[in-house]
């Protein structure tokens, strides 16, 4: 489409070493207030407790969870307990600007896992839709994310099924497993090196442990942004999926 240079537009941009167009929007476009999603804690955390709060000029990430542990199995002391929970996020850009996913956390080394597995209706996504039509899509999106936040419940078992399946999957090389599979993801050296390094704190050869290597990673690169290090976490998630199918 021609740009008519008498129109309005709104550039964003990102600075984190190398400046980065993020995106290019029309003057209709924002972002939904971040207040506006107090309405909506209850109905997604009603049985859990808030862990974390992340806020920037690009997202705001809410993570809570249940006050129950989940046995993940495994021989290694205190590596079995994980909890289940989920990520509430409104983010500036993006395709699917506002959304939730199902989140896990280790309790031995803090580490944590988008597991936003294909089939398990384990995220959540809704995009803006302007400013004039926001009001609109608040009404749809309380009953939506109670909905979804329910859906999740229903696969938790499948979730945590699939993560202790990992404890049976042999790994003869799992530094190089690790770290080509974050390269194939686009992760650069810097990501790459540190899995190799995390997977030194691990105890054994299997996909739980490369998996544990992997979401290791965001504490053992400085400078990430909050948005490396859910990618990374995310990465945890895709290599679970990919190895247990």
């Amino acid at each position: 489409k021609k740009h008519d240079p008498e129109e309005t537009m709104l550039l964003r941009t990102y600075t984190n070493g190398a400046p980065m167009i993020r995106g290019v929007m029309s003057p209709s476009y924002g972002r939904f207030n971040d207040t506006h999603l107090i309405p909506f804690l209850n109905k997604v955390f009603d049985d859990m407790r808030i862990c974390h709060v992340h806020m920037s000029d690009l997202s705001t990430s809410i993570q809570a969870v249940s006050e129950r542990t989940i046995d993940m199995g495994g021989a290694e002391a205190g590596s079995n307990e994980w909890y289940y929970g989920r990520r509430l996020f409104n983010s500036e850009v993006g395709y699917s600007p506002v959304g939730m996913d199902a989140r896990l956390f280790c309790t031995l080394c803090s580490n944590g896992m988008t597991a936003t597995f294909k089939n398990t209706n384990s995220s959540y996504r809704r995009k803006h839709s302007g400013r004039r039509g926001q009001n609109e899509e608040l009404g749809k999106i309380g009953p939506e994310i109670r909905f979804a936040a329910l859906l999740m419940d229903e696969n938790k078992e499948y979730i945590v099924d699939t993560i202790q399946k990992t404890h049976n999957i042999p790994v003869e090389s799992p530094k190089k497993v690790a770290s080509e599979f974050l390269k194939g993801l686009g992760f650069g050296k810097n990501v790459q090196t540190a899995v190799k390094d995390a997977w030194d704190n691990e105890q054994g050869k299997t996909a739980y442990h490369v998996m544990q290597a992997i979401t290791r990673c965001p504490r053992m690169v400085p400078g990430l942004t909050y948005e490396e290090q859910l990618r990374i976490e995310e990465a945890g998630g895709k290599y679970v999926e990919k190895v247990v199918r």
